[in-house]
Protein backbone atom coordinates (compact mmCIF):
# COMPACT_ATOMS: atom_id res chain seq x y z
CA UNK A 1 0.00 0.00 0.00
CA UNK A 2 2.72 2.42 1.18
CA UNK A 3 3.94 2.56 -2.77
CA UNK A 4 1.01 3.62 -4.12
CA UNK A 5 0.60 7.37 -4.47
CA UNK A 6 -3.02 7.35 -3.98
CA UNK A 7 -2.40 5.49 -0.45
CA UNK A 8 0.10 8.64 0.71
CA UNK A 9 -2.34 11.26 -0.10
CA UNK A 10 -5.25 9.33 1.50
CA UNK A 11 -3.38 9.06 4.53
CA UNK A 12 -2.05 12.10 4.64
CA UNK A 13 -5.89 13.56 4.75
CA UNK A 14 -7.38 11.02 7.09
CA UNK A 15 -4.27 11.82 9.44
CA UNK A 16 -4.77 16.03 8.92
CA UNK A 17 -8.28 15.61 9.88
CA UNK A 18 -7.47 13.36 12.95
CA UNK A 19 -5.22 15.97 14.01
CA UNK A 20 -7.66 18.84 13.42
CA UNK A 21 -10.06 16.61 15.53
CA UNK A 22 -7.57 17.33 18.39
CA UNK A 23 -8.93 21.25 18.33
CA UNK A 24 -11.54 22.25 20.68
CA UNK A 25 -13.32 24.80 18.15
CA UNK A 26 -15.37 26.14 21.33
CA UNK A 27 -12.40 27.56 22.82
CA UNK A 28 -11.25 29.44 19.41
CA UNK A 29 -11.94 33.35 18.76
CA UNK A 30 -11.37 35.47 16.03
CA UNK A 31 -9.38 34.71 13.41
CA UNK A 32 -8.30 30.87 14.89
CA UNK A 33 -12.04 30.53 14.13
CA UNK A 34 -11.87 31.25 10.58
CA UNK A 35 -8.55 29.95 10.04
CA UNK A 36 -10.15 26.27 11.43
CA UNK A 37 -12.93 26.29 9.68
CA UNK A 38 -10.66 26.99 6.47
CA UNK A 39 -8.22 24.36 6.91
CA UNK A 40 -11.40 22.15 7.63
CA UNK A 41 -12.76 22.95 4.17
CA UNK A 42 -10.09 22.93 2.16
CA UNK A 43 -9.70 19.12 3.89
CA UNK A 44 -13.42 18.22 3.19
CA UNK A 45 -12.62 19.95 -0.64
CA UNK A 46 -9.43 17.61 -1.20
CA UNK A 47 -11.28 14.89 0.10
CA UNK A 48 -13.67 15.01 -2.43
CA UNK A 49 -11.21 16.08 -5.27
CA UNK A 50 -9.18 12.93 -4.22
CA UNK A 51 -12.05 9.92 -4.12
CA UNK A 52 -13.64 11.62 -7.58
CA UNK A 53 -10.24 11.54 -9.23
CA UNK A 54 -9.58 7.80 -7.89
CA UNK A 55 -13.16 6.39 -8.77
CA UNK A 56 -13.31 7.53 -12.32
CA UNK A 57 -9.62 6.46 -12.65
CA UNK A 58 -10.85 3.05 -11.62
CA UNK A 59 -13.53 3.07 -13.90
CA UNK A 60 -13.00 4.89 -16.79
CA UNK A 61 -9.22 5.11 -16.28
CA UNK A 62 -8.79 8.70 -16.25
CA UNK A 63 -8.08 11.03 -13.82
CA UNK A 64 -9.60 14.66 -12.42
CA UNK A 65 -11.30 16.28 -14.87
CA UNK A 66 -12.30 19.88 -15.15
CA UNK A 67 -16.17 19.52 -13.58
CA UNK A 68 -14.56 18.03 -10.67
CA UNK A 69 -13.17 22.07 -9.70
CA UNK A 70 -17.41 22.52 -8.98
CA UNK A 71 -17.62 19.07 -7.14
CA UNK A 72 -14.93 20.34 -4.79
CA UNK A 73 -15.89 23.79 -4.43
CA UNK A 74 -19.42 22.27 -3.63
CA UNK A 75 -17.43 20.45 -0.57
CA UNK A 76 -15.77 23.69 0.64
CA UNK A 77 -18.86 25.39 0.31
CA UNK A 78 -20.77 23.00 2.43
CA UNK A 79 -17.99 22.84 5.06
CA UNK A 80 -18.86 26.80 5.55
CA UNK A 81 -22.43 26.94 5.32
CA UNK A 82 -22.67 23.43 7.85
CA UNK A 83 -20.52 25.37 10.70
CA UNK A 84 -23.28 25.27 13.20
CA UNK A 85 -24.68 22.05 12.64
CA UNK A 86 -21.10 20.51 12.66
CA UNK A 87 -20.23 22.25 15.76
CA UNK A 88 -23.14 21.32 17.37
CA UNK A 89 -22.48 17.41 16.66
CA UNK A 90 -18.53 17.83 17.56
CA UNK A 91 -20.08 19.29 20.69
CA UNK A 92 -22.32 16.54 21.89
CA UNK A 93 -20.15 14.03 20.85
CA UNK A 94 -17.01 15.38 22.88
CA UNK A 95 -19.50 16.54 25.85
CA UNK A 96 -21.06 12.83 25.64
CA UNK A 97 -17.45 11.28 25.88
CA UNK A 98 -16.53 13.67 28.81
CA UNK A 99 -19.69 12.75 30.76
CA UNK A 100 -18.79 8.97 30.01
CA UNK A 101 -15.79 8.99 31.89
CA UNK A 102 -12.99 9.78 29.19
CA UNK A 103 -10.65 12.07 30.12
CA UNK A 104 -9.39 13.15 26.81
CA UNK A 105 -12.08 13.16 25.04
CA UNK A 106 -10.75 15.24 22.03
CA UNK A 107 -8.21 12.64 21.76
CA UNK A 108 -10.40 9.82 21.74
CA UNK A 109 -12.34 11.55 19.04
CA UNK A 110 -9.12 11.63 16.95
CA UNK A 111 -8.28 8.13 17.30
CA UNK A 112 -12.13 7.36 16.03
CA UNK A 113 -11.62 9.62 13.18
CA UNK A 114 -7.92 7.65 12.59
CA UNK A 115 -9.42 4.21 13.21
CA UNK A 116 -12.21 5.46 10.84
CA UNK A 117 -9.54 6.03 7.58
CA UNK A 118 -7.48 3.27 8.12
CA UNK A 119 -10.85 1.23 7.60
CA UNK A 120 -11.88 3.19 4.95
CA UNK A 121 -8.45 2.70 3.12
CA UNK A 122 -7.98 -1.21 3.80
CA UNK A 123 -11.42 -1.49 2.27
CA UNK A 124 -11.41 0.68 -0.73
CA UNK A 125 -7.90 -1.11 -1.41
CA UNK A 126 -9.54 -4.68 -1.16
CA UNK A 127 -12.15 -3.47 -3.40
CA UNK A 128 -9.06 -2.06 -6.45
CA UNK A 129 -7.49 -5.09 -5.93
CA UNK A 130 -10.36 -7.45 -6.09
CA UNK A 131 -11.33 -5.00 -9.45
CA UNK A 132 -7.67 -5.51 -10.87
CA UNK A 133 -8.03 -9.39 -10.28
CA UNK A 134 -11.05 -10.07 -11.69
CA UNK A 135 -10.67 -7.07 -14.24
CA UNK A 136 -9.96 -9.84 -17.27
CA UNK A 137 -11.11 -12.75 -15.91
CA UNK A 138 -14.11 -11.42 -14.82
CA UNK A 139 -14.95 -11.00 -19.35
CA UNK A 140 -16.92 -14.33 -20.47
CA UNK A 141 -15.45 -15.33 -23.98
CA UNK A 142 -17.55 -17.77 -25.95
CA UNK A 143 -15.76 -20.40 -27.23
CA UNK A 144 -16.30 -23.57 -29.66
CA UNK A 145 -18.91 -25.48 -29.68
CA UNK A 146 -18.20 -29.04 -27.41
CA UNK A 147 -18.48 -32.03 -29.92
CA UNK A 148 -21.15 -33.38 -27.78
CA UNK A 149 -23.52 -30.32 -27.97
CA UNK A 150 -22.99 -29.71 -31.77
CA UNK A 151 -23.76 -33.32 -32.13
CA UNK A 152 -26.88 -33.38 -30.21
CA UNK A 153 -28.16 -30.18 -32.17
CA UNK A 154 -27.16 -31.80 -35.13
CA UNK A 155 -29.54 -34.98 -34.31
CA UNK A 156 -32.61 -32.32 -33.13
CA UNK A 157 -32.50 -30.46 -36.55
CA UNK A 158 -32.07 -33.64 -38.63
CA UNK A 159 -35.49 -35.07 -37.37
CA UNK A 160 -37.83 -32.63 -38.70
CA UNK A 161 -37.50 -30.28 -41.60
CA UNK A 162 -40.08 -27.50 -40.88
CA UNK A 163 -39.88 -25.00 -37.36
CA UNK A 164 -36.92 -22.69 -39.19
CA UNK A 165 -34.96 -26.36 -38.74
CA UNK A 166 -32.44 -24.93 -42.44
CA UNK A 167 -31.99 -21.65 -40.56
CA UNK A 168 -30.93 -23.34 -37.38
CA UNK A 169 -28.58 -25.77 -39.14
CA UNK A 170 -26.92 -22.38 -41.17
CA UNK A 171 -26.52 -20.50 -37.61
CA UNK A 172 -24.74 -23.55 -36.15
CA UNK A 173 -22.34 -24.10 -38.42
CA UNK A 174 -20.49 -20.89 -37.61
CA UNK A 175 -22.17 -20.93 -33.68
CA UNK A 176 -20.09 -20.72 -30.32
CA UNK A 177 -21.32 -21.20 -27.06
CA UNK A 178 -21.49 -19.78 -23.82
CA UNK A 179 -20.93 -21.83 -20.24
CA UNK A 180 -20.28 -26.01 -20.55
CA UNK A 181 -22.93 -28.54 -20.89
CA UNK A 182 -21.61 -30.16 -17.53
CA UNK A 183 -23.40 -27.68 -16.03
CA UNK A 184 -26.77 -28.17 -17.22
CA UNK A 185 -27.26 -26.05 -19.98
CA UNK A 186 -25.12 -23.59 -22.92
CA UNK A 187 -26.12 -20.62 -24.54
CA UNK A 188 -25.04 -19.81 -28.40
CA UNK A 189 -23.57 -16.91 -29.76
CA UNK A 190 -24.22 -16.48 -33.91
CA UNK A 191 -24.34 -14.04 -36.09
CA UNK A 192 -26.64 -11.27 -36.63
CA UNK A 193 -26.38 -11.04 -40.43
CA UNK A 194 -27.20 -14.24 -41.21
CA UNK A 195 -30.93 -16.20 -41.74
CA UNK A 196 -33.55 -16.45 -38.94
CA UNK A 197 -36.47 -18.40 -38.28
CA UNK A 198 -40.06 -17.48 -39.03
CA UNK A 199 -41.03 -17.25 -35.12
CA UNK A 200 -38.51 -15.08 -32.93
CA UNK A 201 -39.15 -17.29 -29.80
CA UNK A 202 -39.90 -20.69 -29.06
CA UNK A 203 -38.85 -24.13 -28.05
CA UNK A 204 -37.97 -26.09 -31.22
CA UNK A 205 -40.61 -29.30 -31.21
CA UNK A 206 -37.69 -32.15 -30.97
CA UNK A 207 -36.49 -32.94 -27.64
CA UNK A 208 -34.05 -35.69 -26.38
CA UNK A 209 -35.27 -38.08 -23.74
CA UNK A 210 -32.55 -40.70 -22.00
CA UNK A 211 -33.34 -44.36 -22.07
CA UNK A 212 -35.49 -43.86 -18.70
CA UNK A 213 -37.01 -40.49 -19.71
CA UNK A 214 -35.74 -39.07 -16.49
CA UNK A 215 -33.46 -36.45 -18.30
CA UNK A 216 -34.92 -34.16 -21.19
CA UNK A 217 -33.04 -32.33 -23.47
CA UNK A 218 -34.42 -29.11 -25.18
CA UNK A 219 -33.49 -26.43 -27.79
CA UNK A 220 -34.98 -23.25 -27.68
CA UNK A 221 -35.12 -20.14 -30.07
CA UNK A 222 -34.68 -16.63 -29.31
CA UNK A 223 -35.33 -13.51 -31.72
CA UNK A 224 -35.11 -15.95 -34.47
CA UNK A 225 -31.42 -17.37 -33.70
CA UNK A 226 -30.91 -20.47 -32.19
CA UNK A 227 -30.35 -19.61 -28.26
CA UNK A 228 -28.99 -22.66 -26.32
CA UNK A 229 -29.13 -25.92 -24.98
CA UNK A 230 -30.64 -27.36 -21.50
CA UNK A 231 -30.89 -30.03 -20.08
CA UNK A 232 -33.82 -31.03 -17.52
CA UNK A 233 -34.18 -33.58 -15.15
CA UNK A 234 -36.86 -34.90 -13.03
CA UNK A 235 -35.07 -35.20 -9.47
CA UNK A 236 -34.13 -31.55 -9.00
CA UNK A 237 -31.35 -33.16 -6.32
CA UNK A 238 -30.04 -34.95 -9.68
CA UNK A 239 -27.03 -33.34 -11.37
CA UNK A 240 -28.16 -32.11 -14.87
CA UNK A 241 -25.91 -34.94 -17.40
CA UNK A 242 -26.14 -35.38 -20.75
CA UNK A 243 -27.11 -39.15 -21.12
CA UNK A 244 -24.52 -41.10 -23.67
CA UNK A 245 -28.08 -42.81 -25.50
CA UNK A 246 -30.88 -40.20 -26.34
CA UNK A 247 -33.93 -40.45 -27.94
CA UNK A 248 -35.25 -37.73 -29.98
CA UNK A 249 -39.03 -37.15 -29.75
CA UNK A 250 -41.29 -34.79 -31.80
CA UNK A 251 -43.90 -33.00 -30.13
Amino acid sequence: MAKNPDSWREAALYGAASVLTLVEPRKLRGWQRWAYWGVLSALSGAAVWEATRVERERIVGSGSEPGDAVLTAGAVGATLALRKPALAVDAWLADGLAAAGCRWPRAALAVGVGALGAVSMVLSHKLAGLDASTGDEGIVEARDLEPRVRQVVTEMLAKIDGWGAEELRAQLSGAQQFGKISDGFVTFQVADDGPRTLAPDYTFPVHGLSPDESVRVELWVEDGLIGGLQIIVDDPDENPIMPDDLRYVVG
